[in-house]
């Protein structure tokens, strides 16, 4: 009851998603690049000319028809040492027609003028093919797997950390239960025993009235003995009322709310208390300590993200 319902640990528990997610986005640099590109043009020319040739007289007008596709497609990538390199292949259609009109005047043996008309020339089409290869590698700056790495270095650790606190709230939650289910126990056990020296304190009271009455006792034994019942009466309500107490503590770790279906529930712990000696080894306990414990894992995993950060700064004053 107290991990599923308790929201300290809900919250942490979306941590480890989400900076998983950040590690999938941090290794996006390394992701394959495709890309495609379709390119085309249409160029028209004009051109007006006047000349003579042998008394010949003539105006042109010519106009150039330039067309041209080219399609390219590539793809570029990042490196682990920090380099990138893109290849791109492209197919290039140019086609080529010129057209003019207008006469052309040319004079005959005899001297006699004649008008020709200009012709047409022919439209041209080319295809070729191109393939690009281009690397750049840095030498300096940015040079090395760590540097070209350290963001996705960084998300990892952070990855870990959120798991070490979700540990750790787990940890502590289960902590907390613990010791409230144990108080209860105790509270429990504690409001027995003195409801038991209530009986005896009962019995010894009935024995000294009999006592009294032979004459063996006096009358004042009588009066210690009521007023120890009224002290035992008064442990009862105080250790009735801490076991209460210990009962509300419980469930507010196991997040049972006070006005809903768990508000009026009693509980009664089922594991007795029961001691046993253990065998305690110094050694193996601080190893333990050490390699297990959450908040230093998190100190450690903070302390490799500063070194990270400080190795990628050092690169970054390099020219």
């Amino acid at each position: 009851f107290a991990l599923q319902d308790n929201l300290e640990i809900q919250i942490a528990g979306l941590n480890p998603p989400i900076r998983a997610a950040q590690i999938t986005e941090r290794e996006g640099i390394f992701d394959l690049n495709a890309r495609a590109t379709l390119r085309a043009t249409d160029a028209r020319t004009l051109e007006t000319a006047t000349g003579v040739l042998k008394r010949v007289n003539g105006q042109l007008v010519s106009q150039d028809d330039t067309q041209e596709q080219r399609l390219a497609l590539g793809v570029s990538q990042l490196t682990l040492y920090g380099g990138t390199y893109d290849v791109e292949l492209a197919e290039v259609n140019l086609q080529t027609s010129r057209r003019t009109t207008g006469t052309e005047q040319k004079a005959n043996r005899e001297g006699r003028v004649l008008a020709f008309p200009y012709p047409f020339r022919p439209r041209s089409e080319f295809y070729t093919s191109e393939a690009t290869l281009r690397a750049t590698q840095p030498l300096l700056r940015n040079f090395g797997s760590e540097i070209t790495r350290t963001q996705i270095l960084i998300a990892q650790n952070n990855l870990t950390i959120s798991k070490e606190d979700f540990r750790r709230q787990v940890i502590t939650i289960t902590s907390r239960v613990q010791q409230a289910y144990w108080d209860l126990v105790f509270r429990r056990q504690d409001l027995e025993v003195q409801k038991q020296q209530l009986v005896l304190a009962q019995q010894l009271l009935d024995q000294i009235r009999k006592q009294v009455a032979v004459g063996t006792l006096a009358p004042l034994d009588v009066l210690q003995a009521e007023t120890n019942i009224a002290r035992n009466e008064e442990r009862i309500l105080v250790a009735d009322n801490a076991m209460r107490q210990a009962e509300d503590r419980l469930k507010r770790v196991m997040s049972f709310s006070f006005t809903g279906e768990y508000a009026d529930i009693m509980i009664v712990p089922a594991d007795p208390a029961a001691y046993t000696d253990p065998a305690l080894d110094q050694d193996e306990e601080i190893r333990q300590a050490l390699d297990q414990r959450a908040d230093l894992m998190q100190a450690k995993l903070t302390l490799e993200n500063q070194h990270i950060g400080l190795v990628f700064d050092k690169n970054q004053a390099l020219p």
